[in-house]
């Protein structure tokens, strides 16, 4: 579990796609904060909204907006 803050115009990662072998839920408290998959989906996430990135989905995260976006996030591991 963690929080991040995207600053305007900020990327993470700098390079690649980030990759999880655990499901990531992350809920946006403020801003507005965009998710792309790797097969280019472009997931909007603004504040009070949730997302889930599927497990070993790659994606990238940014903020092209003009206020910082701050988004905590969950590594949660299925089970059958």
């Amino acid at each position: 579990m963690g929080i991040i803050t995207l600053q305007p115009g900020e990327k993470r990662p700098l390079a690649g796609y980030a990759r999880h072998e655990q499901d990531e839920y992350s809920y946006v408290i403020s801003g507005e904060a965009h998710t792309i998959l790797e097969d280019g989906q472009d997931l909007v996430g603004k504040a009070g909204q949730a997302q889930l990135i599927e497990a070993g989905e790659g994606h990238i995260n940014y903020n092209d907006g003009l206020e910082p976006a701050v988004v905590v996030w969950m590594l949660v591991e299925r089970t059958e």
